[in-house]
């Protein structure tokens, strides 16, 4: 196979590219999801084809990925491959773009402040959510899921302080439900009637 070229030496792999990789059950979905990172980090390569669980995977960190290469980009003021840039990359992609000179190059302070900020985010996202929140996306994914199984498995996490049945720390929750669902039996009734039954349940002496 013939070398790839590019002028990046390295870059950060984050504890959260870990983490979320993995949610990922099946190999070749974290093959995918890890070719995705270092496809764009080296090469500057959107990635292509990706499952939906991987492509779900690689979007959450998106982010921390375009701002890495952005970075390395402002501070090289060369693209990937070694081409001069005539403007600098911003993040996010929708900020017009920076005229050469005007922008100093991201530092290791920045970097470790961009991760910081990312690390925010993360946790914000990872917060344990209301039950009714993780049962809609649940239903929006699979509408004929048990509700009564859906509390179950919620209550199962909460208890065990949001890690799954394996003691692993749940760090993505969406990501984790659509794994789970295929494992979630259906119900003969619809949403609504589910619902009403799990209410009178709830308010019964």
């Amino acid at each position: 196979m013939a070398k790839k070229l590019t002028k990046r030496k390295a870059f950060n792999f984050l504890r959260s590219y870990y983490d979320v990789l993995n949610e990922l059950n099946d190999d070749k979905d974290k093959l995918s999801y890890l070719l995705a990172i270092m496809d764009k980090s080296f090469l500057d390569e959107n990635p292509e084809g990706l499952s939906f669980l991987a492509n779900l995977c690689y979007e959450s960190q998106r982010h921390s990925i375009e701002s890495s290469v952005n970075g390395w980009k402002r501070a090289e003021n060369t693209d990937l491959l070694g081409n001069p840039l005539t403007t600098l990359p911003t993040t996010p992609p929708t900020t017009p773009p920076t005229p050469l000179g005007t922008n100093l190059p991201t530092t290791p302070k920045e970097e470790e402040e961009e991760e910081k900020e990312e690390e925010k985010k993360k946790e914000k996202k990872n917060k344990i959510p209301p039950f009714i929140e993780f049962r809609d996306y649940a239903i929006e994914h699979k509408p004929l899921a048990n509700i009564k199984d859906l509390k179950l498995k919620y209550d199962s996490w909460v208890a065990n302080g949001w890690k799954d049945g394996h003691d692993k720390k749940i760090v993505n929750w969406k990501s984790k439900i659509l794994n789970t669902l295929p494992f979630i039996k259906e119900s003969i009734d619809t949403p609504v009637d589910q619902y009403a039954a799990h209410m009178r349940n709830l308010i019964r002496p």
